[in-house]
């Protein structure tokens, strides 16, 4: 990666991060003591930053610097060992409300120390292509156990929406599988489990109909033990 290239990116994570902060520009040249048309070329990359006005910009969007320097490596995927779903840098998460899909993305970065992956969940973007304008950020780690995928990740502007997904990895080998969302409702701030489906793939309208039919099953365990239980 080029100098101007890693400029250009971190520029857009700044960008990104200081939009869903709601700050302007004007706020953030003042609090940091840069004037307007540097922040600008910062964000647009036609110029770099050094270290201590990058700490400050983190520090102005109540963040760390990692998550400036969040940057897709090239020509490099993330080793999903232990899994049936083969080695992979990204999932597609698929959800249904009121027979309407939405499509998040999921990032996967460095595996930490404790064997768990780093992961960026982007929530509901516009278009799935510019997954960065999205309607919410969460950091967080993937945890594979066993059978088992877990995600843990927060919401990096409200510590109270916590996201928690897990998917049961059946024996043999899918590029998709359902799982469940819980945490906070976004709007009524009440405890929610949502049934997903998390991919490696885009999936076509037809394909998600197949895995978000509740099966009578389901239904009844909901009714007799009040616990939603996922069928792989």
């Amino acid at each position: 990666m080029t100098g101007d290239s890693l400029n250009a990116q971190i520029g857009a994570q700044v960008r990104m991060y200081r939009k869903m902060a709601k700050i302007s520009i004007d706020e953030m040249a003042r609090t940091i003591g840069k004037s307007r048309a540097t922040i600008s070329k910062y964000e647009t990359g036609a110029i770099g930053m050094d270290v201590s006005t990058l700490f400050e910009i983190a520090s102005t969007l109540n963040i760390g610097v990692s998550h400036l320097l969040d940057i897709p490596k090239e020509d490099k995927t993330t080793e999903v060992t232990q899994s049936q779903l083969g080695n992979i840098d990204h999932f597609y998460l698929y959800q249904q409300s009121r027979h309407k899909n939405f499509c998040s993305y999921i990032r996967l970065g460095e595996e930490r120390a404790n064997g768990q992956i780093y992961a960026t969940f982007y929530y509901q973007p516009e278009d799935i292509k510019n997954y960065k304008k999205c309607e919410g950020i969460y950091h967080g780690s993937m945890n594979i156990r066993d059978n088992f995928i877990i995600f843990i990740m927060q919401n990096l502007y409200c510590e109270a929406e916590i996201a928690y997904l897990s998917f049961f990895i059946p024996m043999k080998k899918l590029s998709a599988i359902p799982g469940i969302l819980t945490g906070m409702d976004n709007y009524s701030m009440r405890p929610t489990a949502i049934k997903v489906i998390l991919s490696k793939e885009l999936m076509t309208s037809k394909e998600l109909e197949e895995f978000f039919v509740v099966s009578k099953e389901e239904i009844k365990r909901l009714k007799e033990d009040h616990c939603f239980v996922i069928d792989p």
